[in-house]
């Protein structure tokens, strides 16, 4: 499973609404993506055209949770 977190906001949740962007802490309530896929067409269309700051993707593993792509220091 994937998931997108935003620094200093969160992860996505799972209740995300375009209108009202919703972000939370924990991954119990965190909305995850089951594709590659799915998970960059999601951030591509509603996060970088919105949002000022870098998104960060993360994938969720049986023991761990592991960053893929996380935005450079200074880059946007």
């Amino acid at each position: 499973m994937y998931l997108i977190k935003v620094e200093g906001l969160g992860f996505i949740h799972s209740n995300w609404d375009d209108q009202e962007p919703r972000f939370c802490s924990t991954l119990s309530v965190a909305k995850s993506w089951p594709t590659l896929t799915e998970v960059l067409r999601f951030g591509n269309n509603h996060l970088t055209p919105r949002l000022p700051i870098g998104w960060e993707l993360w994938e969720e593993t049986m023991d761990d949770l592991v960053p893929l792509i996380r935005p450079q220091a200074g880059k946007r």
